[in-house]
C-alpha cells in the first residue's frame, strides 16, 4: 500500500483551490 500525505480527497480540495486562484488570476489580468 502506498503511503501519502495526503488522501483524495484532500489533492482534489487542493487542485480545485489552486484551480481557483490561476482562474482568478486570468480574469484580473483580462480586465
Amino acid at each position: 500500500m502506498k503511503k501519502s500525505r495526503f488522501t483524495d480527497s484532500q489533492i482534489l480540495a487542493i487542485l480545485k483551490q489552486a484551480e481557483a486562484e490561476i482562474i482568478q488570476e486570468a480574469i484580473a489580468k483580462k480586465w
